[in-house]
């Protein structure tokens, strides 16, 4: 994510993601857990650019999870 081309909404949406891991415990439901259930997604959608972050990412997904170039010193 440590990229030029990455939006800082994206950054803090998925800083937020992982914050929400604290905050949202997982559920166990059918003998599984469920780390993003609905009361996760819910508090998620809560970041304020939300639904700008997850557009950015829909549309540049795979430039996203491309290896990052390396980067000189």
């Amino acid at each position: 994510l440590k990229q030029d081309f990455v939006p800082v909404n994206v950054l803090e949406l998925t800083v937020y993601h992982e914050m929400c891991h604290q905050a949202v415990p997982p559920v166990r439901r059918n003998g599984q857990w469920q780390m993003h259930h609905k009361d996760f997604k819910a508090r998620e959608k809560q970041y304020h650019q939300y639904r700008e972050a997850m557009q950015w990412e829909k549309k540049h997904w795979i430039k996203l999870m491309a290896p990052a170039p390396e980067q000189s010193s």
